[in-house]
Formats: C-alpha cells, sequence, structure tokens
C-alpha cells in the first residue's frame, strides 16, 4: 500500500484531478499546493509561509499532494512513497490548458481564495496558458532526470517509487485498480545474474503448465517491501538461497507501471500493476546448472515443479515471454553501467 503519494505534472495534466480522486477512494488527506500558495488578488505565500504549511502536512501517516512547487518539492519527495508523473504530450496539454482556462473565464469559477481567471489575464505574463508553454519542456527534463535516479535507486533522499500516468484510460484503470484492491497491486521481478561458463547469465525457470520461461517473480504482500519479496521469492520459486551478504547487494534497476487484463487466464476487466525490478551478483557454484525444485509458498504455483537454469542474458531477450523480455536491455544496460559480472 502506498500511504503518502506525490502527483506532479505541468499545469492542464490533470493531476489535481487525480490526486482528489485518488484522496476520494483512499481517504487520505489531500494537499492542493495551488490552494496553500494562492492568496486573494492572485497574490502568492512567501517561500517560509508555504514551507510552513507543507512542513507540517508531510509529518501525517497518509496523504495525497498535488503540485510543482520547486520551493517545498524535496520535502514532500523525501516523505513520499509514490510519485506519479500526469505528463502529457506538448499539443495536448497546451489544448488541455487552454481549453481549461477559456472555461473558467466563462463561468468566472472560483479557484482558490477567491481569485478567478479572465479572459484580459489569458493575454498577459501571468497568464496559466503562457506559464505551461514557458515551463513544459524544463518539467518533462527534470521530471526524467529524477525518475531515472529513482527507478535505479540512485537519488540520494528520496526512495520513492516513480510511475508515470500518461493517458486518460491509464488513470482510469489505475483508479479502478486502486478502489477494487484498496491500493495498488505490486509485482516484485528479479533477474539474478552469474557467469557460467564464462557467459553472463541470468537464473531462470520453465513453468511446467505454460512451458514459459521466466524469471523470478511474485506479488508483493502487505506489509512487504518489493525488495524482500524478491528475495523471498528466489528460495521459494528456485530453491537458491541468497546469501547474506548477496541479499545486501539486491539492487533495482527499473519500474514500470502498466495495464494488462487480470486474472491467470488474462480476461476480465484491465487493472493496473506496479512492476519494481530487481538483480543481484549470484556466486553459481552452489547449485548446479539445471535442475528440479518444487515450488514452496502458498502463491497459485506451490508444489508445482519448475526446472530452474541459467540462461545466457543474450539468449534471455528471445526466449522469455514478451513481458519479462522487456527488461533485459535495461539489465544489460545496467549491468554495464556498474559492473555487476
Amino acid at each position: 500500500m502506498f500511504n503518502r503519494i506525490s502527483v506532479i505534472g505541468t499545469s492542464g495534466s490533470g493531476k489535481s484531478t487525480l490526486a482528489s480522486e485518488i484522496a476520494k477512494i483512499s481517504s487520505h488527506e489531500r494537499l492542493e499546493l495551488d490552494r496553500a500558495f494562492w492568496r486573494a488578488d492572485w497574490k502568492g505565500a512567501s517561500d517560509e509561509e508555504l514551507a510552513s504549511i507543507v512542513s507540517e502536512f508531510v509529518k501525517k501517516d497518509r496523504w495525497v499532494i498535488d503540485g510543482n512547487y520547486s520551493r517545498v518539492q524535496s520535502r514532500i519527495h523525501e516523505r513520499a512513497d509514490l510519485i506519479i508523473s500526469t505528463e502529457l504530450p506538448f499539443w495536448l496539454n497546451l489544448w488541455r490548458v487552454t481549453m481549461r482556462s477559456i472555461r473558467r473565464a466563462f463561468t468566472q469559477e472560483e479557484l482558490w481564495a477567491g481569485n478567478r481567471e479572465s479572459f484580459r489575464r489569458m493575454f498577459t505574463k501571468d497568464s496559466i496558458i503562457v506559464w505551461m508553454w514557458n515551463t513544459w519542456e524544463g518539467r518533462r527534463e527534470k521530471t526524467t532526470k529524477l525518475f531515472e535516479a529513482l527507478e535505479t535507486e540512485d537519488h540520494p533522499t528520496v526512495k520513492a517509487v516513480p510511475i508515470k500516468l500518461g493517458s486518460t484510460h491509464e488513470r482510469q484503470i489505475f483508479l479502478r485498480s486502486f478502489k477494487n484492491y484498496g491500493g495498488i497491486l505490486r509485482k516484485s521481478l528479479i533477474y539474478p545474474v552469474a557467469k557460467t561458463d564464462g557467459v553472463e547469465s541470468v537464473l531462470v525457470f520453465k513453468h511446467p503448465m505454460s512451458g514459459d520461461i521466466e524469471p523470478v517473480r511474485g506479488t508483493v504482500d502487505p506489509g512487504e517491501s518489493a525488495r524482500d519479496t524478491a528475495i523471498r521469492e528466489i528460495e521459494e520459486e528456485t530453491g537458491f538461497a541468497l546469501s547474506s551478504s548477496e541479499k545486501q547487494s539486491v539492487r533495482r534497476f527499473g519500474v514500470r507501471g502498466r495495464v494488462l487484463p487480470s486474472g491467470p487466464s488474462l480476461e476480465g476487466p484491465d487493472e493496473y500493476r506496479v512492476e519494481e525490478v530487481f538483480t543481484v551478483k549470484v556466486d553459481p557454484s552452489r547449485k548446479p546448472s539445471r535442475w528440479k525444485h518444487r515450488v514452496t509458498g502458498s502463491g497459485i504455483d506451490s508444489d508445482m515443479e519448475f526446472e530452474v537454469f541459467w540462461m545466457p542474458i543474450d539468449q534471455a531477450e528471445k526466449r522469455l515471454t514478451e513481458f519479462t523480455a522487456e527488461f533485459i536491455p535495461k539489465l544489460r544496460s545496467y549491468l554495464a553501467k556498474t559492473g555487476a559480472i
């Protein structure tokens, strides 16, 4: 369960709407940074005032915050466990923010502290349309850098899981899944790596019913971290128990949020999943190059016998299932960068 959620995105990208829906479903308290910042007559709060409001709010155990104010973003993200970006293509974002501003100017909808948009304001430097035009590219680049650091756990102070919801369809499925599961379904995948016969290899298994070749993966249980799930699933699915030092060396190299059909038969309504992907360098000499293992644990595969073996990474992209093979190029890049093997 994600208890502290930050929603970021350029003006008009839908972040406030998404945050409001998440708060309704989860009963998390919500802080809208625009509402915290703006005073009457479009006067803004001081840096000290805004920082005080945010600092007090993030002390809570469960919350949703939407907004991009750089002066307080680090305070938010250091406490967040999930960061959602509502990034949209430029022209779609521009269209949305323009139509919203026109609607607000026509209806004179009250915004924050009694402020209202006007047609006159739309053609000044204070226009939200101009703001979106000027900040869209910079914000996208900033978010990309942040998410790259978070995926590989390279950010010095922020440990949140990052996901992007770039379409209305994704957001609808995300919200429905959030409601159905009381949170987001989380999966953990791990690709143990080693040199076997001088070749960079990854540990995989062959499923006895489907015949699919897969890496180790499992559902993150309540109260369990995705890393702990990965470590537990290695032993349950393959019988390969990590040493203490290997457990300490497990590293995340990717995060993926995706929409997929629900259920083992791939039928039924779509659902949204967050998948965290790990790797660890292991000593392969503790097991033969290929062995059979009867699965332990309480999952649907319990008591099935898996054929477990080392597969050269160069073959994995072609032989793994479509959804798990997608991570192989990123794994190869991560291993090259870190020199893990």
